[in-house]
């Protein structure tokens, strides 16, 4: 499966489907939670095109240094321990 951006928020989920997926996560990792869960479950992802403005103001509160160990741990969690 290729997945263009993983990390993108806006998701269509059936009923069904997410209750079944048993989610974990509550921070950013989610979306790779979701990712990982769906593929392994046998579901299909359909990527639809969308369009994100530059941001007018404020900053984001997401750091690569301090956050990026969230994301390793989420992949090896999800793709080895699936619960």
């Amino acid at each position: 499966m290729r997945i263009t951006d993983s990390q993108n928020g806006f998701r269509a989920i059936k009923k069904e489907v997410i209750q079944k997926l048993n989610l974990k996560e509550d921070i950013t990792t989610i979306e790779q939670e979701m990712v990982i869960k769906v593929l392994k479950k046998g579901y299909r992802i359909r990527e639809v095109p969308s369009h994100e403005y530059a941001r007018k103001s404020g900053k984001s509160k997401i750091s690569l240094w301090r956050d990026s160990w969230r994301y390793v741990f989420s992949l090896f969690r999800y793709l080895y321990f699936p619960s």
